[in-house]
């Protein structure tokens, strides 16, 4: 039996240009309700060098990560009882601006940046705590 995964994370990219307004950010880390796994996120890609920011271009507490949001939901509720059935899955979502996302050495470090990022120990133990 497979178990539900603790993590959902969704990845989408962005326009760099948005009615008639360059863009400065690279990444975003969107978030509704996980904010401190949010801000570590964030704060690790500062910390790469990488125009970083919480929320945006769009906001996770504005509806704009629904998709990963409802996923993470799925295992918590019982759809036809409407009790809860485990623990709520943590759920972020990155978007990348497209500009730098179809460069193939970008996109590689970013991925590079994500897999160690997810395997250091605080992560791991926020994720599954909480």
């Amino acid at each position: 039996m497979q178990e539900d995964p603790d993590l959902i994370l969704s990845i989408h990219s962005f326009t760099p240009n948005y009615e008639g307004q360059k863009r400065k950010v690279e990444i975003g880390v969107l978030y509704q309700d996980d904010e401190l796994l949010a801000q570590k996120f964030n704060d690790f890609f500062v910390g790469a060098n990488y125009i970083s920011r919480l929320n945006e271009p769009w906001s996770g507490k504005e509806g704009f990560m629904y998709s990963a949001d409802q996923h993470s939901k799925r295992s918590f509720e019982n759809l036809y009882e409407g009790k809860p059935k485990g623990k709520k899955r943590s759920a972020i979502m990155l978007e990348m601006r497209q500009d730098l996302i179809v460069d193939a050495p970008w996109r590689r470090k970013v991925v590079e940046l994500v897999e160690q990022f997810l395997k250091r120990n605080e992560v791991i133990e926020l994720i599954i705590n909480k």
